[in-house]
């Protein structure tokens, strides 16, 4: 669907950074505009909250938005308790501010997207409301209102004009990416099928098909906010997502087993058919992404996922009757065509809406320590900058505080928030010498809305302009916040060049002093969160041999998705080599996903209390992989060759659950032999 106004702007074929300035700008205009109509206190939090909310995509637009909101109500109330409590005590309040940020910024380090902004956002409105209401506690109240007023004002400017001048492309960039994901799998696939000899091709694919995988999963949140039927369409997809990364799993498996375990002519002949057929699915799986007819698309995905549980099937009829090194080479073939049938399923969930609960849900790594860690900081923070303010006695030492107290919050969840908030800092350098250059050279000089409105659109374009670029976002950041709030626009307008100076000066400290705050107060250690993230991922796989934790399969896999996503985040971040290090968390993956196999195959066997032993004996070693690989190694041997002899004279099916048990153990002995490295190296202090 085009929203007006976009036709035209498409027609003059402006790049979509500018058509995304040019909303931000509007926006904020427009926020400002109705503010100064209303006659509130305060007027430029509109316009801030209209550039803080900006997105390039309507449907983000909204969901932060709807945090936002959310995040300002809960630190409302919570500014509102703490001075109806402590207005007299001072020294009660601060602390209480400080337990309520670090609560509030380690609760955002445990949740995802616009989830955690809002988190953050409910720690720092207390101090954006109550702080400069301290000299006059009865204030509070019109001053909560206020701040929630020009919140609301800002939240609706900025998805009116989302709404007539951005596209509703939050479903439509999710259906492409979708689309696209499964292309990839196909050719990642079909590479697999093709034997890729030294893997290679394999290997460049796979950073590509996780990174599309994640934004799959991302843009579902705000393919919602766009369009409130999909609401129930993340957990209907999360089967889908954790689906495709089992491809991964699988056909990389499989890509092992075609390469190392068949030996020879007349093994590769009996899966050859099965091959084939499974060669020419992939193929058609890539090709999806190139339909653009929905019809002919729904369709489509039908008959290759019909086409996919066929073959399925036929893969299972083979493999009570297959020989072990064949039996082990189908039964990667029979997990990677399941999961493509999930996986391709999603797709036609997405085209037919279809929001049924599958019973399904996604987890999520929770760090747990990275929280207190971030929580205990901000709380630092807090009692340190008001601390300073106090014994200073500054006059404008709330403006410091101001300034420095969101901003640990937010960064709070970065992988590089030292490099960020001196990014941020720049920005607010920015913003007061040119707001210093507004108040004294043009808005003197400007009588009318529309003449403030032609002088203001410049800078705010130009900085809306400089978030797009990654590299230099956080300086468009904070020169959009501070440029605003350091002129401080009314109506009437006020003048003082003097009350500027020491406001900016405010500000500049306050965002200069949240880097020094990164860099002194439990700094981050990049290297050691990248080691903490690798131990937390072999522990989970040493927590499944154990099988300590009553959680499912799917809970156990879409949590280890999370975490290789944010170790990529990390890797990326930090400029540290990621091909080796990731190649060993999906190493990992694997390992915990031949165990849960394993187990499943087994119970559903009756088993003899010797195979127990073996398979007990061969995970106690698998517990202790991150010290001992090479043992680890080598008990999964002794128990493939153990069950091996075990499949002997046993009826047909209990002996291919058998030898496919052992060939799990196989794989993971080959695992931790290729991934040594690896596993020692999480374990080194």
């Amino acid at each position: 669907m085009m929203a007006p106004g976009v036709a035209v702007l498409l027609r003059l074929k402006v790049p979509p950074t500018w058509l995304y300035a040019i909303r931000t700008t509007l926006a904020a205009l427009l926020a400002l505009y109705v503010a100064f109509v209303l006659q509130l206190d305060n007027a430029y939090s509109a316009p801030v909250t209209a550039l803080i909310v900006a997105n390039p995509m309507h449907g983000m637009v909204w969901s932060k938005s709807l945090y936002r909101l959310a995040g300002t109500f809960a630190g409302a109330i919570a500014a509102l308790v703490l001075m109806a409590n402590f207005s007299q005590v001072p020294e009660l309040f601060v602390l209480g501010l400080g337990i309520w940020m670090g609560a509030c910024t380690a609760t955002a380090t445990l949740l995802r997207n616009f989830r955690s902004y809002g988190a953050v956002l409910a720690g720092y409105t207390v101090a954006l409301v109550a702080i400069p209401a301290v000299d006059d506690p009865l204030s509070i109240f019109d001053r909560v209102l206020d701040r929630g007023s020009l919140v609301v004002i800002g939240i609706i400017c900025s998805a009116l004009v989302s709404s007539l001048f951005s596209p509703r492309m939050a479903e439509r960039s999710l259906r492409a990416k979708l689309l696209e994901t499964i292309a990839d799998l196909g050719r990642y696939c079909l590479y697999a099928l093709d034997g890729d000899e030294d893997g290679r091709r394999l290997a460049a694919l796979r950073p590509k098909v996780g990174g599309g995988i994640q934004m799959t999963n991302n843009l579902i949140e705000f393919a919602a906010a766009e369009r409130p039927e999909l609401t129930g369409l993340a957990e209907t997809l999360g089967v889908s997502i954790n689906a495709m990364l089992g491809v991964i799993s699988a056909a990389t498996s499989l890509h092992a087993a075609l390469g190392s375990y068949l030996d020879t002519a007349e093994d590769a002949n009996t899966l050859a058919p099965l091959i084939a057929e499974a060669r020419g699915l992939a193929v058609r799986i890539m090709q999806v992404a190139r339909v653009q007819d929905p019809d002919i698309l729904l369709q489509e995905v039908a008959s290759i996922r019909l086409t996919l549980m066929a073959l399925d099937d036929k893969i299972e009829e083979h493999l009570p009757a297959a020989e072990t090194m064949v039996l082990v080479a189908l039964d990667r073939l029979d997990d990677m065509v399941a999961e493509l049938v999930l996986s391709v399923d999603g797709v036609s969930r997405l085209l037919r809406r279809d929001t049924a609960d599958l019973g399904v849900r996604a987890r999520f790594h929770l760090d747990w320590r990275g929280a207190i860690i971030n929580g205990v900081r901000a709380a630092i923070a807090v009692w340190a900058a008001c601390l300073f303010w106090n014994l200073s006695g500054w006059p404008n030492g709330g403006a410091m505080v101001l300034a420095m107290v969101p901003a640990v919050g937010l960064f709070a969840t970065r992988d590089t928030p030292e490099q960020d908030s001196l990014g941020f800092a720049w920005g607010s350098i920015v913003a007061t010498i040119l707001s210093v250059v507004y108040l004294t050279i043009f808005l003197p000089a400007i009588t009318t809305y529309a003449g403030l409105a032609c002088v203001l659109a410049p800078p705010i374009f130009m900085a809306a302009l400089v978030t797009t670029n990654p590299r230099f976002a956080f300086i468009g950041v904070g020169f959009s916040v501070f440029f605003i709030t350091e002129m401080a626009p009314s109506n009437p307008m006020v003048f003082d060049l003097v009350l500027a100076l020491n406001n900016g000066a405010g500000l500049v400290l306050g965002a200069l002093l949240t880097a020094v705050v990164y860099r002194l107060v439990l700094p981050v250690n990049p290297r050691g969160r990248i080691r903490a993230m690798i131990r937390i991922i072999i522990d989970d796989v040493a927590a499944l041999a154990r099988l300590s934790r009553p959680y499912t399969r799917e809970a156990w896999e879409s949590r280890m998705h999370d975490r290789m996503m944010r170790m990529r985040g990390l890797l990326q971040a930090t400029g540290v080599a990621q091909e080796n290090l990731m190649h060993g968390a999906f190493a990992a993956f694997r390992l915990g996903r031949e165990i849960a196999r394993m187990r499943s195959i087994l119970d559903s066997q009756p088993v003899p209390t010797e195979a127990v032993a073996v398979a007990h004996r061969a995970l106690e070693a698998v517990e202790k992989v991150q010290s001992e690989p090479v043992q680890a190694a080598e008990s999964c041997r002794d128990a493939a060759s153990a069950l091996r002899g075990m499949a002997v004279e046993r009826s047909p099916r209990v002996a291919a659950a058998y030898s496919r048990a052992a060939g799990s153990f196989l794989e993971m002995a080959l695992l931790i032999d290729r991934h040594r490295r690896f596993f020692q190296w999480g374990a080194a202090s």
